[in-house]
């Protein structure tokens, strides 16, 4: 199945979201953060958008699209949100 076919129309993907470890001393989150930064900025992400999270029923990834919506915040993007169910519900 095509990525479009089975996704939200006008979704993006960012698995690293879900796979991506960080240590907790300050060379591990200036990493973490800079990480996600340049992928965020890679994916056309700019600040302006609102972005809704979210994966195949909220329980399939771990929790992946609440890291979503926790690091966008912890970045200070201002308008994020989280698909309750995800595309199940949807």
């Amino acid at each position: 199945m095509s990525f479009s076919k089975g996704h939200i129309p006008g979704a993006l993907t960012a698995y690293e979201i879900y796979k991506y470890l960080a240590k907790t001393d300050e060379k591990g989150i200036t990493d973490f953060k800079n990480t996600f930064i340049e992928l965020f900025q890679s994916l056309g992400i700019t600040g302006e958008e609102h972005i809704v999270a979210y994966e195949e029923c909220g329980k399939s990834r771990y929790g992946a699209s609440c890291r979503a919506y926790f690091i966008l915040k912890l970045l200070g993007h201002p308008s994020v949100s989280i698909i309750n169910g995800g595309w199940e519900v949807w």
